[in-house]
């Protein structure tokens, strides 16, 4: 099945840093690429106490893409429901909590995380229209949606109350494993990962948010980007090849 331009495609960072990879290097956004399917479903949103018209645009084992017509926040939990019944199917409605939301001219585009077991998922509604338009779901998990760089770069870890000294141990286009002391973080808490310069690379400053913590020695923590730029995500690459050649 042809699909479009989308416009999570256009907006969304993994094309940006595709574009930016083109032909000159490593693809470090390649292990994600292989476990989502592209597709276009209608369907509907409930959150809140309303119905919006979304539209999917890809699914994996773990979960949507959607582009919704109205607003949904990170953190909320929603429901997809589909616009046919399908009499095979025991669940209408899958439960899901949208882990990432971006502004869209049509709304807003947002990733969705299955709440139900994927066994369930596969009874549901979303499983027999897929079936329908003969698209093939990759049933494999990964616990990272791209390539990884292992690093130990000097690092200041700024929240809204102070700056922690830092180190980053690994590296992605989406976010970074961050160790520091001090005063431990929240999970969901806005930080800023501000690290170089070295040599030829730029000074960075990435904001995020504190996706994850690990409390066993000194504080580590997961931090997801949000807000890159095309300058910022080809900065970045810069980074991630260094190291990559670096550990070669």
């Amino acid at each position: 099945m042809k699909v479009g331009i989308s416009l999570s495609n256009r907006f969304s960072i993994l094309e940006i840093f595709r574009g930016i990879v083109g032909k000159r290097g490593w693809d470090y956004l390649e292990r994600r690429h292989k476990l989502r399917t592209k597709c276009r479903i209608e369907a509907s949103l409930f959150y809140g106490t309303g119905l919006m018209g979304a539209e999917i645009r890809d699914v994996s084992v773990s979960g949507v893409q959607v582009v919704c017509r109205g607003r949904v926040p990170r953190g909320a939990e929603v429901e997809i429901r589909g616009l046919k019944l399908y009499h095979q199917a025991e669940f209408h409605t899958v439960r899901c909590v949208v882990r990432w939301s971006r502004k869209d001219p049509q709304g807003c585009v947002v990733g969705l995380e299955f709440l139900d077991p994927f066994e369930e998922v596969a009874q549901s509604w979303l499983a027999w229209e897929l079936k329908a338009n003969n698209i093939k779901v990759i049933l494999a998990r990964q616990r990272r949606r791209a390539v990884r760089v292992e690093c130990l770069l000097p690092a200041r870890l700024i929240t809204a109350r102070k700056q922690l000294q830092a180190r980053v141990l690994n590296l992605s286009p989406y976010g970074a494993l961050v160790q520091s002391q001090g005063r431990l973080l929240e999970t969901s808490e806005k930080v800023a990962v501000c690290f170089g310069p070295i040599g030829h690379l730029n000074k960075l400053m990435l904001k995020g948010w504190v996706a994850n913590v690990h409390v066993s020695g000194a504080p580590t923590y997961g931090v997801e980007f949000v807000e890159l730029e095309g300058q910022e995500l080809a900065e970045l690459k810069r980074y991630l090849d260094f190291f990559r050649e670096d550990a070669a």
